[in-house]
């Protein structure tokens, strides 16, 4: 009973083992901005949580600035959880901080980011500004002058003011706009629109996240009324070419004047007209001088038309969107951890692109375990550890150990992009993995690899089969190949077949030849005998063995197949051409046979009633025409024109030869003349 105990609690420990969670070094999960933005002394804290994945489960260290930093009133971290807090900076408080995650495996970092202060500066020009008086119905445009350096620039706007203190704000409308540089457009001015140095213009800056707004000079524009208007047809006052971010969100902006107010139309790339959907929408729905395109995709890159067009004539402005993003792997590819057998090779592929159109991104720079690897680490002699590939996108680690090979792997790269405060930046991309080596698999015969048999008597081919505990299970795939070396059975056919039998782990395959179902011993031997092939394989690894079954037995003799002597099919059809040949000419040699000359049936039935055709013919004059018969006379080839004897006259013509009351009903059933006729002395032939 103990000893039962005991085997039971032995298969149970060593199931958890199997069953447990592989090792792993860690891999940084958590994503993190570029750049977050705090004001200094922010009573709000602001916290960062980094995870990773990892068995054991990792620790974490921040550091700034690239350097490991001591908790304060201002920054902490917490190893076990991974969390960052920033309250109340100071401004040496701001700066990059990375985080790293750390297990006996290996160690993994973040990609930076940056926490930058908010600021917001004063206005460089305060002086007022007194306009030229400006016409009703005509446009004026006045510019933001002296504007202050503002940070976020997502969260940084020109707002302006009419008269004194900031709360009467210059909304926009269908004939008031502010553009992307803080110019106050109004696309025709009325009357209404006059300030005085009592109610002046003026342009401001406020900065959303620091609650902040500045107040730049005041703007005095007087208007002139117009008794009899006249229309103005549109013209363009603003538009400018952008940038926006992939998979983000970008604004194009067009500002017509013009009076009346011309419509404005949105036309894409592909010079279709946009109407509002999910993927497009206007800031002022009405107004439509501002296109919102979301969830920006390479396609959405190119020319974007706007048109203004109003009772006078139309007017159009283009605006080039272009898509950038940071580095990125091509659609359908990641950066992939790699689960390697021992004594294997490793192989990463950082294959980052651009966008089209835009510079590559640099070379990738490696790191493991967070440290850069060096030139010297790194070549293509066989006593290096790390080779690169000339454009240094693939990594290779040879002939990996375990444990020393199992570690964490990035790469870095970068290219220039846009900011959040709109400026053209250096932007770059990582992407970790990692590296664990597992033992390989291993096999041992426990059954010779070759034999022989010569009866039907059963006969086994057995292995054992180990690999790294962490794999959970193995599998194996039987086969049977023929003496071409092609499969005869597949695993599910060997299995199906009655002489055939496995043990529960797969690991012992038995043949049982009796079971064939032939009637003679040496062909149920023949039957059984081939390379016997087993795959064992896991998701890391595969290893093959095989066993040679052979025989004494002379292989079955067959009947000799005498091969019919071949027949081109080209003989074929010379023959059938020849045979529809034949068939032509003998149609051909009837049809002349049954239009061939000879007598014709009034000659046959005058003879056949004692007459002579021809000399009666002769006697009469007929034989100076041509005979149907063929035979000709001299006068054939005499032609119209030669000089001949004129021909008798009517009287004397041989129709006069014809009685009138003769019968000429005589004739034959197939149209021929009988031959009964009247000669000159009244005398009646026939």
């Amino acid at each position: 009973m103990k000893a039962l105990v005991t085997v039971i609690l032995f298969v149970v420990i060593l199931s958890m083992i199997q069953c447990a969670d592989p090792e792993t070094p860690p891999q940084i999960t958590s994503p993190f901005a570029d750049s977050y933005y705090m004001k200094e002394d922010d009573d709000t804290p602001k916290t960062f949580k980094c995870s990773s994945s990892g068995n054991p489960a990792p620790t974490y260290e921040w550091r700034k600035d690239g350097k490991v930093f001591s908790d304060s009133l201002q920054i902490s971290s917490d190893k076990m959880t991974g969390e960052l807090k920033i309250t109340k900076p100071a401004i040496q408080d701001f700066g990059s901080f990375q985080c790293f995650a750390s297990n006996s495996h290996g160690s993994a970092m973040s990609a930076p980011f940056k926490v930058e202060r908010a600021f917001i500066g004063s206005f460089t020009d305060t002086t007022l500004k007194d306009l030229p008086s400006a016409k009703q119905y005509t446009n004026v445009s006045i510019p933001c002058v002296g504007k202050p350096r503002c940070v976020p620039g997502n969260e940084c706007k020109v707002e302006w003011k009419l008269g004194e203190g900031t709360s009467n704000t210059v909304d926009e409308t269908k004939r008031i706009a502010v553009d992307k540089m803080g110019t106050l457009h109004f696309l025709y001015v009325d009357l209404e629109d006059t300030s005085s140095q009592a109610k002046p213009y003026a342009c401001g800056m406020n900065n959303e996240l620091m609650k902040a707004f500045y107040k730049g000079g005041d703007v005095i524009m007087t208007v002139i009324k117009q008794t009899n208007p006249s229309s103005v047809k549109p013209l363009a006052l603003y538009s400018q070419d952008v940038k926006g971010l992939l998979g983000g969100e970008v604004e194009l902006q067009c500002v017509f004047s013009g009076y009346p107010l011309p419509d404005i139309e949105w036309y894409s790339p592909e010079n279709v007209l946009i109407k509002p959907s999910f993927k497009y929408s206007y800031r002022i729905p009405d107004v439509k001088r501002n296109l919102i395109i979301k969830q920006l995709s390479a396609d959405d890159e190119g020319t974007y038309i706007c048109k203004a067009i109003n009772i006078i004539s139309t007017a159009q402005a283009n605006v080039y969107l272009n898509v950038t993003s940071k580095p990125r792997f091509p659609e359908g590819q990641i950066f992939e951890s790699q689960v390697v057998p021992r004594g294997d090779n490793a192989v990463f592929r950082c294959n980052m692109e651009s966008m089209r159109y835009e510079k590559r991104p640099s070379m990738p720079i490696w790191r493991r375990n967070g440290v850069v690897l060096n030139p010297s680490q790194i070549g293509s002699s066989s006593s290096q550890k790390y080779h690169l590939s000339d454009d240094g996108t693939i990594l290779t680690i040879k002939d990996v150990q375990n444990p020393g090979d199992s570690c964490n792997i990035m790469c870095q790269t970068s290219n220039v992009i846009i900011d959040v405060n709109g400026d053209d930046a250096e932007a770059t991309s990582y992407a970790d993995a990692f590296l664990r080596v597992i033992d390989p698999i291993t096999v041992q015969l426990l059954t010779q690899a070759q034999l022989e048999i010569d009866a039907p008597e059963p006969f086994s081919m057995a292995f054992s089969a180990t690999t790294d505990p962490s794999v959970p299970k193995l599998i194996y795939k039987w086969s049977l190949l023929g003496a071409d070396n092609l499969t005869y059975y597949d695993h599910n056919t060997l299995m199906s077949k009655p002489f055939v039998s496995f043990n529960i782990d797969m690991n012992n395959l038995t043949i049982d030849p009796a079971k064939v179902n032939m009637d003679n011993d040496d062909d149920k031997v023949r039957a059984v005998i081939g390379t016997y092939r087993v795959n064992i394989s896991h998701t890391h690894d595969w290893e093959m063995r095989s066993f040679e079954i052979t025989s004494n037995i002379k292989p079955a003799t067959k009947a000799p197949i005498i091969s019919s002597a071949g027949f081109d099919l080209w003989i074929i059809g010379v023959i059938l051409g020849v045979i529809v040949l034949l068939i032509v000419v003998f149609f051909i040699i009837c049809t002349l046979y049954r239009n061939r000359g000879g007598e014709y049936p009034v000659d046959k039935k005058e003879v056949a009633a004692g007459h002579d055709p021809a000399q009666e013919l002769k006697d009469s004059g007929f034989a100076d025409l041509s005979r149907a018969d063929g035979e000709k006379t001299p006068f054939d080839k005499v032609s119209l024109s030669d000089d001949v004897k004129p021909l008798e006259s009517d009287e004397d013509s041989m129709m006069g030869d014809y009685d009138d009351d003769a019968d000429m009903t005589k004739f034959n059933e197939d149209g021929s003349f009988i031959g009964i006729y009247m000669d000159k002395k009244g005398l009646l032939h026939g």
